[in-house]
């Protein structure tokens, strides 16, 4: 199986402007962090199948690339994510 988290919505990339939706957590959900890192305080547990649109990233923290991920049916759903090994950013 596939790491859980955030994977790109269509075109497989992830840059500032995609989409990304939230899969593979087994009900786990997706951590959205204040700040890039695992020491960032976590704001919010996106659910499964829960889209974002990517607003700012890579930003290297812990060894990994973290994206800043917003809802864009609500903005105050939003915080930083790493990127997966393979595509997209995770927990």
């Amino acid at each position: 199986p596939q790491p859980a988290g955030a994977a790109p919505a269509s075109s497989g990339s992830v840059d500032v402007g995609a989409m990304v939706e939230v899969h593979g957590t087994e009900g786990d959900g997706l951590r959205l962090r204040a700040s890039a890192g695992t020491a960032g305080t976590i704001r919010i547990l996106a659910g499964e199948a829960e889209v974002f649109l990517v607003e700012d990233g890579p930003v290297e923290a812990d060894g990994r690339a973290w994206f800043y991920l917003v809802s864009p049916s609500d903005a105050s759903r939003a915080g930083w994510a790493p990127r997966r090994a393979r595509s997209g950013p995770s927990c």
